[in-house]
């Protein structure tokens, strides 16, 4: 194992496998040879295995990235790259809406995008667990969703407090009473509650 620093950069640190058993093991049990990121097939994972094993991808192929939206308010971003075939199979096991799209400078890679909503959605997953949180770009996660409070986020909140009111039992009136809301509002969230 080796690192080294460019001139304009930051290190990278890099694996030299020089034992032919090795290699081949690396191959067999776990489908790593040469031009991986081309090559790779989903390792046929689900639920927390599969989050943990995504979130050490990511760290390797990935982006989580904090970015400006055109009014100048912080948004997540997370994706990452991979064979089409791969980021299929990835994109069935996350539970967030993320877009998919072919990237034509190489013959079958794709990338997975999430943005705003959905990367917090993702992230959640994704960083479930202590393992992953120790990773530099879960903090890059955890450190915006700690910190901001995106405009979507404080009404899924106040929809979900009309929400609780109106399940304990109060009138429309009351909810808004209790919540602040206008009561116009309560009425149009409980017709969205009830055709959910």
């Amino acid at each position: 194992m080796y690192e080294r620093t460019p001139a304009k950069g930051k290190t990278a640190h890099t694996i030299y496998v020089p034992s032919r058993e090795m290699v081949a093991d690396l191959q067999r049990y776990y489908g790593i040879g040469p031009r991986k990121t081309l090559t790779y097939s989903w390792p046929g994972l689900d639920g927390p295995a599969a989050a943990d094993f995504l979130a050490g991808y990511i760290d390797g192929d990935g982006c989580v990235g904090i970015y400006r939206t055109p009014k100048g308010e912080p948004f997540l971003h997370i994706s990452f790259v991979g064979t089409v075939e791969f980021m299929a199979d990835a994109q069935a096991v996350i539970p967030a809406a993320g877009k998919l799209h072919r990237l034509t400078r190489c013959k079958n890679l794709a990338e997975i995008r999430y943005s705003g909503r959905h990367a917090w959605t993702a992230g959640a997953w994704l960083y479930a667990s202590e393992a992953a949180r120790k990773s530099r770009k879960c903090q890059t996660y955890e450190s915006h969703v700690t910190t901001t409070r995106p405009a979507w986020l404080v009404l899924d909140e106040r929809r979900e407090r009309v929400r609780q009111a109106l399940a304990s039992g109060l009138s429309l009136r009351a909810a808004a009473a209790e919540t602040g809301e206008h009561l116009g509002t309560v009425c149009a969230w409980k017709k969205q509650f009830t055709e959910r």
